[in-house]
C-alpha cells in the first residue's frame, strides 16, 4: 500500500491549475398569479467562458471542479395559515461543456410550527441554507472548448400543512467564507498530468509484488507435488 501511495503522489505532484469566479447562479421561480400551487419545479442555466488557461500545461487533460465549499440557498414565499408546515426542495447543479458533464445534487428540508410574524399577512419570505454540495468535477480533453460551460441549476419544491402555497421559489449557489461574506462560486480548472514511464514501471511494480503478498498459500501437498 506504501508503494501505492508514492506511485499516486509521483503522478499528481506535477499538477497547475487556474481558478475562474462563477457568478452566483440561480433558478428562480414566480407565480404568475392565483391560485398557487404547492409543488414547484423549475430550472435556469447560466452560460460562463472557462477558457483562461494560464497555469495549465498545453496538451494535457484539465479537471474541471466546483467544490470549494458552495451551499444551495433557498428563498421562499409562501402563503400559510397557522400551524405546522414542511419545507421540502431538491436542489441540483449540473455542468456541461460539449459532450461532457457532472452534477451534484442536494435536499433542503425544514419543518416546524408556523406564527404568521405579521397578522395582517399569512404570505412572508423566508430562507433555508442547504448542506454544502458535494464535489462536482469532469474532466475534459486539451483541446475541448470551453467558452461556453453551461451551469444549470434546478429546483423540485413542496410545501405541505396549514393550506400552504408557493408564490415564488427560488434556489441560489454561492460560497461562504469563514467571516459569513457571501462570494461568487469558485470554479477550479486543474492540468491531469500523464504518468510519467518510470512511474508506469514503478505502479506495475507495486501491484505485482502486492498480488503477491496476497495469493493464498499452496497446500503442503500441492508443493510436495511440484
Amino acid at each position: 500500500m506504501k508503494l501505492l501511495r508514492i506511485a499516486c503522489l509521483l503522478i499528481s505532484s506535477t499538477a497547475s491549475g487556474a481558478i475562474t469566479l462563477l457568478p452566483a447562479p440561480a433558478t428562480i421561480w414566480t407565480a404568475p398569479q392565483a391560485p398557487y400551487p404547492s409543488h414547484v419545479v423549475s430550472e435556469s442555466e447560466t452560460v460562463v467562458s472557462l477558457d483562461e488557461r494560464s497555469g495549465l500545461s498545453p496538451g494535457l487533460p484539465i479537471r474541471i471542479t466546483l467544490a470549494g465549499g458552495e451551499n444551495f440557498l433557498w428563498l421562499i414565499g409562501f402563503c400559510s395559515s397557522e400551524g405546522f408546515l414542511e419545507f421540502s426542495s431538491h436542489a441540483t447543479v449540473r455542468l456541461m461543456i460539449g459532450l461532457y458533464s457532472a452534477q451534484a445534487a442536494s435536499t433542503i428540508i425544514w419543518n416546524g410550527n408556523f406564527i404568521p410574524p405579521d397578522p395582517n399577512t399569512s404570505c412572508p419570505v423566508a430562507f433555508v441554507a442547504g448542506r454544502t454540495m458535494p464535489p462536482l468535477e469532469v474532466i475534459v480533453p486539451w483541446d475541448t472548448d470551453l467558452s461556453q460551460a453551461r451551469f444549470v441549476i434546478s429546483q423540485d419544491a413542496i410545501v405541505s400543512g396549514s393550506n400552504a402555497r408557493f408564490y415564488s421559489s427560488a434556489i441560489h449557489l454561492y460560497s461562504s467564507r469563514s467571516d459569513g461574506a457571501v462570494i461568487p462560486a469558485t470554479v477550479e480548472l486543474t492540468s491531469v498530468p500523464e504518468p510519467e514511464p518510470f512511474v508506469m514501471l514503478f505502479l506495475t511494480v507495486a501491484l505485482r509484488l502486492r498480488r503477491r503478498r496476497l495469493s493464498p498459500p499452496l497446500p503442503a501437498q500441492a508443493v510436495r507435488s511440484l
